[in-house]
């Protein structure tokens, strides 16, 4: 019942986030204000504290349920499943690499070089993939039925452009699009529980949640079907012990489990096993992770004034940014704005904005303007590095400035 509750939830919440990408979503932008990077950059002190409160309580269910890439994961470990063969085994946590990884991002946070979490941010790196390919497929499919409603008569279907708006950003997309599906595909919540920034944060909080998975040692048999249920490897059948850090809260197990041995309790009761401490780590060693956890954070939400590399040629960047330096600052690339704009005028960066900028939002005029009434890219944006204007106040934002370029001048009398 769990593990059901909690599809038709992730599930929900997935058509959501991504009918919002392809902008047919209305109001459901909600669910892009509640990520937890873009939270922690834009200082959203409510997302944060409704974060940890549930993490606390519950453990990691917002890596099973809200945030997009870990659905997606989900999805792709489900079809390519198969029954014929081992699944999923216990394996030990590579916290070194995590707390490494999260202490880096937090450096370059601190730094103001958000392009670095921009990699590796789940929400971030979900949002490249929708907008530059989910976003156009869903353009083809619009435009498929407004050639059919026009044959028979029917009520009109605007067609939509398509094109590429970003080489690019297009190649990040596919190349990420590989690689988290052959992560998945292979090992599970690998990617969540070594590389996710999201997850090495929620890890820490989640070491002893109320409710967690617990295992029954005086029901439990040692057959480890639970274990080759469990896509973030954390049951160690031997110990008969849950690392309740790594643990997604998938419910799996649950259903796996034929002796009832594994619960989902708030309480240790008499004779279930206690959680495991995170990657096998004494008390001493969950501290130092916890507190690279609270320090990346910590500097995330830190006012940051970081410049970027000098770049050749001026950019525009949106809106409501506040400048280059501020946008490198606090933009980890979801490409949201990009997906939003209805002038097509936003556009990803190359090298405009220097290495650190790489496809943050900038304004390209060649295929369009800034629409005088629209504010979409403000109102959109997660990380705060778009300020939601109000259309008056944008109306008179100065965002460039015309020039005069007289050697292209050609007078005609």
């Amino acid at each position: 019942m769990l593990r059901k509750t909690r599809q038709i939830v992730a599930a929900s919440l997935f058509v959501c986030v991504n009918l919002f990408f392809i902008g047919v979503g209305g109001g459901l932008g909600v669910f892009e204000k509640i990520q937890l990077v873009p939270a922690l950059l834009a200082m959203n002190v409510a997302a944060l504290v409704a974060i940890a409160a549930v993490t606390l309580l519950f453990g990691r269910v917002y890596c099973s349920t809200l945030c997009p890439l870990g659905v997606f994961q989900d999805i792709v470990i489900r079809l390519t499943h198969n029954p014929a063969r081992k699944r999923f085994a216990y394996a030990p946590a590579h916290t070194v690499l995590r707390y490494g990884l999260l202490a880096f991002v937090g450096i370059a946070l601190a730094f103001g070089f958000a392009a670095v979490p921009a990699l590796i941010d789940p929400y971030s790196l979900y949002g490249r993939m929708a907008t530059h390919l989910l976003q156009p497929l869903a353009y083809g499919v619009n435009n498929m039925a407004a050639g059919i409603t026009d044959r028979l008569g029917q009520p009109p279907i605007f067609k939509q452009e398509i094109f590429i708006r970003s080489v690019l950003a297009l190649s990040v997309a596919v190349a990420s699009l590989i690689a988290i599906g052959v992560f998945a595909s292979k090992w599970g919540r690998l990617f969540c529980n070594t590389v996710c920034p999201a997850g090495s944060l929620l890890a820490a909080l989640s070491r002893r949640p109320l409710f967690r998975i617990a295992i029954d040692e005086s029901t439990c048999v040692g057959c480890g079907l639970c274990a080759k249920a469990c896509k973030a490897s954390c049951i160690d059948v031997k110990t008969r012990t849950v690392d309740s850090g790594r643990c997604v809260a998938c419910f799996n197990c649950l259903d796996a489990c034929r002796k009832g041995a594994i619960s989902y309790t708030a309480r240790a009761e008499v004779g279930t096993a206690r959680p495991k401490e995170p990657g096998g780590l004494d008390r001493r060693g969950f501290v130092a992770g916890a507190a690279v956890s609270v320090a990346t954070a910590a500097a995330a939400m830190a006012k940051k004034n970081g410049r970027p590399l000098r770049a050749p040629e001026p950019p525009v960047s949106p809106p409501g940014s506040g400048g280059r330096d501020r946008l490198l600052a606090r933009c980890t690339a979801c490409n949201l704005c990009v997906a939003s704009c209805e002038g097509r005028v936003l556009k990803p960066a190359r090298l405009e904005y220097g290495l650190g900028g790489l496809m943050m939002p900038r304004l390209d005029f060649s295929r369009g303007f800034c629409e005088w009434d629209c504010n979409a890219c403000g109102t959109v944006c997660p990380n705060g590095a778009i300020m939601p204007l109000a259309i008056e106040e944008k109306r008179q934002t100065k965002i460039g400035r015309a020039v005069f370029a007289r050697e292209h001048c050609v007078l005609i009398t």
